[in-house]
């Protein structure tokens, strides 16, 4: 998610990930999936505030994985090298921060854990600066391991380093789903690298995929947002498929098919006077006498029942009763 300090949010739920106060929790239980490789050794990538904790751990394979695979694919598809981020990685618990153990300016944390609470963002390079990081709150990926398995915070990095590549190579967008998706659609292209057995640390298979992408994208923008909406990030239709796209084919769809043009379920509700038709009632009368008692003969026969005998339609003429009181 874009803010107005050009940080993008992964307002996760403890059920999914990606945005704080864009969607709500969906329980559920699915099956677990580890991903990680038994027989390598963990990585020793740098996190500021990290520990030795199993969830360090894998934020630390999955970002040595992630950063990996740009270093390969960035160079064929912008014919440049990859600048890898300048301002670091921050693992944070919100309930239990030293800030004697960070840097003062952390980019768009602004010294308070509370901003990166139920979330994880990348903060896009500053005017001041700061900024191209990656901050993310532990006991969040904490449980999302524990509900989902191990790959699913690793996700959670690729998510947000594909905002990383925005930085360096935006869409020709302005519009927040845009990005959120082609982030999405990037995580997916990752996702299919790494069920290619290319990942040093990390292996997944597709069947496997189900339990993960439901932890990952149930969080969803709630039906009726609009996609012009300045945090939209897109209806579970759009983010599962963008996600299917780059797993399916890879990270040159991801750049080449996210664009202004790009078409979204995601659709703003009309007003209710919108949605109430205006077939005059008299034509509605009529139409339905004609459709019903066609509809329900075929059905009958279809069924091996007896013959439909229609009913008589009575329109109704008088005063309309209360409902609800009004």
């Amino acid at each position: 998610m874009r803010s107005a300090k050009a940080s993008y949010s992964l307002h996760i739920l403890v059920v999914a990930i990606l945005a704080t106060g864009c969607s709500n929790m969906v329980t559920g239980a699915p099956v677990p999936a580890n991903g990680l490789r038994q027989d390598v050794a963990d990585s020793d990538f740098e996190i500021v505030g990290s520990t030795d904790s199993e969830i360090d751990k894998t934020a630390r394979n999955a970002l040595t994985d992630i950063n990996d695979y740009w270093s390969q694919t960035y160079a064929e598809l912008y014919e440049d090298d990859f600048e890898p981020l300048t301002g670091g990685y921050y693992s944070i618990d919100p309930d239990d921060f030293d800030p004697d153990d960070y840097p003062d300016d952390i980019g768009c944390l602004d010294g308070d854990p509370e901003n990166v609470a139920n979330n994880a963002f990348y903060c896009f390079p500053q005017s001041d600066g700061g900024g191209d990081n990656i901050v993310y709150d532990r006991t969040l990926l904490e449980s999302l391991a524990a509900d989902y398995g191990r790959f699913l915070p690793a996700l959670v990095m690729a998510h947000e380093f594909a905002h990383a590549i925005q930085a360096r190579e935006p869409p020709p967008s302005e519009l927040s789903i845009v990005y959120e998706t082609q982030a999405d659609c990037y995580a997916g292209a990752w996702t299919g690298w790494v069920a290619e057995d290319n990942a040093e640390h990390f292996n997944i298979r597709a069947p496997e995929l189900d339990g993960v992408v439901r932890g990952y994208l149930l969080l969803r923008d709630e039906p009726g947002e609009s996609v012009d909406d300045e945090r939209a990030h897109g209806s579970y239709f759009d983010r599962v498929s963008a996600f299917q796209e780059g797993f399916d084919s890879g990270a040159q769809a991801c750049r080449d098919n996210y664009d202004d043009e790009r078409l979204f379920t995601l659709a703003e509700f009309s007003p209710n006077d919108g949605v109430t038709g205006n077939v005059p009632y008299d034509e509605a009368v009529t139409v339905s006498e004609r459709t019903l008692e066609v509809f329900w003969e075929t059905a009958f026969d279809e069924v091996g029942q007896q013959s439909f005998v229609a009913p008589e339609l009575v329109p109704f003429s008088g005063d309309a009763p209360d409902c609800g009181g009004d």
